[in-house]
């Protein structure tokens, strides 16, 4: 059996949080040796998972690349894994942090200075389709023949994707989760995102108080 072996990073860079994580793959060449190599993957080990940090933002809410370059390569020395040892991987950036005007170029950055990678900014039909998969909604949705809903609620955003043993249906999406706001020290709520300055406490909960 014709197998392979891939050192993967995905990355996830969402509204309110950002993670690491290092996996071994193993793919096997399932085509007859006169046709096109096709693989499938047969192996999933994650070798390494970084705690959960906060993404790096600025008071106008746009992505503070140099601060999140260091937080990210920080994780790659605590796993012990060189950039130029990873053969594949991915940048996932969703949510609120997706709209920012410099998303684009700080994950380009990332892209070439981390390793070889796919990057993608994932939408909320995107988003809501990697969240029904992680979360096995699709896989329960195949078993039992029936239409499964599955409700992700973020940092920023929130979807609700009815998914069907074929395929996902376009979600319906909101973008007004916890994280559009923060508490400060002093007990008062200040706005994290451009989103959160745009929408009005009063018309969410009068009497919210921030946890202590």
């Amino acid at each position: 059996m014709n197998t392979r072996q891939l050192l993967s990073v995905g990355i996830d860079i969402g509204t309110t949080t950002t993670q690491v994580i290092f996996s071994r793959l193993e793919l096997v060449n399932r085509a007859a040796v006169s046709q096109v190599p096709r693989y499938e993957f047969i192996k999933r080990d994650i070798s390494w998972q970084s705690p959960v940090f906060f993404t790096p933002v600025d008071k106008q809410g746009e992505l503070k690349e140099a601060e999140l370059e260091a937080l990210i390569l920080a994780q790659y020395r605590a796993a012990g894994i060189a950039p130029q040892a990873v053969d594949s991987g991915a940048i996932i950036i969703t949510g609120e942090s997706a709209k920012t005007r410099n998303a684009r170029p700080a994950v380009m950055a990332l892209s070439q200075s981390l390793g070889d990678f796919v990057v993608a900014s994932a939408g909320p039909h995107l988003e809501s389709v990697i969240a029904g998969h992680g979360a096995g909604a699709q896989t329960l949705s195949r078993q039992r023949m029936c239409r499964v809903l599955n409700i992700d609620i973020g940092g920023g955003t929130r979807t609700m994707p009815c998914l069907t043993p074929e395929t996902s249906a376009p979600p319906p999406a909101s973008t007004s989760a916890a994280a559009c706001w923060k508490p400060t020290l002093r007990g008062a709520w200040s706005t994290r995102t451009r989103r959160g300055s745009g929408l009005s406490m009063r018309c969410l909960a009068p009497a919210l108080t921030p946890w202590r």
